[in-house]
C-alpha cells in the first residue's frame, strides 16, 4: 500500500490504523508538504519491509519520535522539486493489485 501526503497532515499517518496495512507500506511526503504540528507520537509509523519518502517537511511533537520503521525499512529525504495545489481527501487507487490512500 502507498499513502501519499500532497497536503499538510498535523497528525501524520499510523500504519494499520489510518489504513489497513501495516507492513509493506510507502509513504511519500511531497514537496511543500508539512507532516506535524499536531500530537501524534510517532508522527509516521509503518511496519517491516515499509518505507517513507520525504520531500516536504516532517516535525514531531517536542520529545516525541518523527518516524517509526519496523526492520528491512527505508527512509529516504529529497528537497527542491516543484509542487502543485492540492486538497485533503482519503481515496482508493484504482489499481485493485497494488492499493492505496491518497492524501491530496
Amino acid at each position: 500500500m502507498t499513502v501519499i501526503c500532497t497536503t499538510n497532515a498535523p497528525n501524520g499517518y499510523t500504519a494499520g490504523v489510518n489504513g489497513p496495512a501495516t507492513n509493506g507500506v510507502t509513504i511519500f511526503v511531497q514537496n511543500a508538504t508539512t507532516v506535524g504540528g499536531g500530537t501524534a507520537d510517532p508522527l509516521l509509523s509503518v511496519g517491516t519491509q515499509s518505507a517513507i519518502n520525504n520531500e516536504g517537511t516532517i516535525t514531531a511533537i517536542a520529545g516525541g519520535t518523527a518516524a517509526s520503521l519496523g526492520g528491512g525499512s527505508k527512509t529516504r529525504a529529497q528537497r527542491n522539486r516543484s509542487s502543485k495545489a492540492a486538497h485533503c481527501v482519503w481515496r482508493p487507487h484504482v489499481n485493485p493489485l497494488q492499493p492505496r490512500l491518497i492524501l491530496e
